[in-house]
């Protein structure tokens, strides 16, 4: 699950780029209010170079796209069309995600150890 805050610079770590069918690609992310089913649309530029593991994208709350506090269903597509403020038809998915907006989150919440796992191969 993605956990976005609020009223905050967010940086989303995402896995796009080895899926891609457009040599350069414009990245459409549509989120899903799983309660009202409300859809926001946003157009967000990759800030990593080729052939990286991982993307980064930046979303800044509320100011790229304000989101009301729930969970989401997230779909990230990309397009050879930019600035159309409708997802194109030529878009295709390459991911989705879960997400949750809230005010603030406490500190380790993405992921909090619980102790230490044995593993035996044998």
């Amino acid at each position: 699950m993605i956990l976005l805050q609020k009223a905050t610079a967010n940086v989303l770590y995402v896995q796009c780029d080895d899926i891609l069918t457009y040599a350069t690609p414009y990245y459409y992310f549509l989120f899903t209010h799983e309660q009202t089913g409300v859809e926001y649309l946003v157009e967000l530029s990759n800030t990593t170079s080729a052939n990286k593991r991982v993307d980064i994208f930046n979303l800044t709350l509320p100011t790229d796209l304000d989101l009301d506090f729930g969970e989401y269903a997230l779909k990230i597509y990309e397009s050879e069309t930019t600035g159309s403020g409708t997802l194109p038809n030529d878009a295709l998915l390459l991911s989705d995600y879960a997400v949750k907006v809230e005010a603030t989150f406490t500190a380790n919440s993405e992921y909090e150890p619980t102790g230490t796992d044995k593993v035996y191969n044998g």
